[in-house]
C-alpha cells in the first residue's frame, strides 16, 4: 500500500496580501496556491499510488468558490481510487448538501457515523477535530482485524494551550498504529518515524518559512518520505542597522543581505534590528526601491530609537526637551524617543 499523507490546504483561502505590492503579483500567487493540492493528485496519477490521506482543513470557509468544487471533483474522477478525508477545524462546517463533492465515489469522509475504510489489509481510521475521542479510537484499533492500521487526526498533541488540543504524542504512540497521519499544524514535523504532520503545501503566511510538501507512505516497506512541493519558498532576512542610514543606504542593505536569495522568485519578511535615528524617516521610500526587484515581502522594523543624548542638551538648552531629557529615568527608551519626536517636530515649526 502507496498512499499520500497531506493536510491543510484551505482550498478557497487566499495568501497574504499585505506581500504583494503589484496586483497582477498577487493573483499569480493566489493561483499557485489553489493549484497545490491538485498538483499533488497529478503526482499520485503519474506515481500510481493506491490511496490519499486528507487530514483535515481541506477547506478554509464555508464560501468556497463553485469552480474550486469542480475542480476537486475532476481531480477525484482522474485519481479514480480511494481519497480518504477527515474534517478539520476550519472545515468542520462542511456537509454534503453545500459540497456535493462529498458524495463522490472515491471520495471517503471519515465520520462517527462512518469511522474507518478498509482497503485490501489496511484499515484508515479516522476523527474530525470536534470528534476526537481517545477512548473511542482505541476501541476502533482493537477491532480492526486488517494486519495494518493508519489513523488520521486533525489537532495539536503538543501545546496544551491549543483551542484545538487533542492529546498527548505518549498517548499516540500506545496505539500502535502503523501511521499516524496528522494535520493541523502547518509546519512538516515528524515526531516520531510514523507520527507525523505533513504540514502544508504552500507558505501562506509571512510566519512560514519552513520547507512544504507532502508525505510519501510506503507500508510495506516501512518507508515515510517527505516530498517538498512548494511553488516558492518563505524566507525571514534580519538586517543589521547602526542607526545612520538613510533610505538609500538601507535598502543597499536590505539587498545586500539577501543576495543569495531569489528575489525576485520568492517571499521575504526583512526583520531590521539594531538602531534607527531620532527622526527617522517613514520606510515608503525604501519600499519603492524594493518593489522593482522583490515579488512578494513585507518590512518588520524592529529598531530601537539612538538617541544622542548629550548633542539634544546641547542644541537645545532651556527648551521642554532639555527638561524631558534630564527627568528621563532610562526605564522606557520608547516612550521618551516618541516625546522626543513630537517635540523636535515643534521645534522645527517654529
Amino acid at each position: 500500500m502507496r498512499f499520500i499523507h497531506t493536510a491543510d490546504s484551505h482550498l478557497g483561502a487566499s495568501p497574504s496580501r499585505r506581500l504583494f505590492k503589484r496586483h497582477e503579483d498577487y493573483l499569480k500567487r493566489l493561483n499557485e496556491c489553489e493549484d497545490a493540492l491538485f498538483k499533488v493528485f497529478d503526482y499520485a496519477i503519474e506515481h500510481a499510488l493506491d490511496a490519499m490521506a486528507l487530514a483535515g482543513d481541506v477547506f478554509d470557509h464555508p464560501r468556497v468558490e463553485p469552480r474550486l468544487l469542480k475542480r476537486l471533483e475532476n481531480a477525484l474522477n482522474q485519481f479514480a481510487k480511494p481519497v480518504i478525508m477527515i474534517l478539520g477545524n476550519h472545515d468542520a462546517f462542511v456537509y454534503a448538501k453545500r459540497f456535493p463533492v462529498l458524495n463522490h465515489p472515491h471520495l471517503h469522509l471519515l465520520t462517527k457515523a462512518q469511522p474507518n475504510l478498509v482497503i485490501g489489509d489496511v484499515t484508515f481510521i479516522g476523527q474530525a477535530t470536534q470528534a476526537f475521542d481517545l477512548d473511542t479510537l482505541k476501541r476502533m484499533i482493537d477491532v480492526a482485524n486488517t494486519s495494518k492500521k493508519v489513523i488520521l487526526l486533525h489537532g495539536d498533541v503538543s501545546n496544551k494551550k491549543d483551542d484545538h488540543y487533542l492529546t498527548s504524542l505518549n498517548q499516540l504512540k500506545k496505539l500502535h498504529a502503523d501511521y499516524i497521519a496528522l494535520g493541523h499544524i502547518h509546519q512538516h514535523q515528524k515526531l516520531t518515524d510514523t507520527i507525523v504532520y505533513s504540514g502544508n503545501l504552500e507558505p501562506m503566511d509571512p510566519s512560514e518559512i519552513d520547507d512544504k510538501g507532502f508525505m510519501l507512505i510506503d507500508l510495506d516497506k516501512h518507508t515515510h518520505t517527505f516530498v517538498p512541493s512548494s511553488t516558492r519558498q518563505m524566507h525571514h532576512i534580519t538586517v543589521a542597522c547602526e542607526g545612520d542610514e538613510d533610505d538609500v543606504t538601507l535598502t543597499k542593505k536590505i539587498l545586500e543581505s539577501s543576495s543569495s536569495y531569489k528575489l525576485s522568485h520568492d517571499l521575504f519578511r526583512f526583520v531590521l534590528e539594531g538602531y534607527k535615528p531620532l527622526q527617522a524617516q517613514t520606510l515608503d521610500r525604501v519600499e519603492s526601491r524594493l518593489d522593482e526587484q522583490v515579488f512578494a515581502y513585507e518590512i518588520k522594523d524592529e529598531r530601537q530609537t539612538m538617541i544622542d543624548y548629550e548633542a539634544l542638551k546641547q542644541n537645545y538648552q532651556n527648551t521642554l526637551i532639555e527638561t524631558l531629557l534630564e527627568d528621563d529615568d532610562g526605564e522606557d527608551g520608547e516612550s521618551l524617543a516618541l516625546a522626543l519626536e513630537a517635540l523636535l517636530e515643534t521645534e522645527g515649526r517654529r
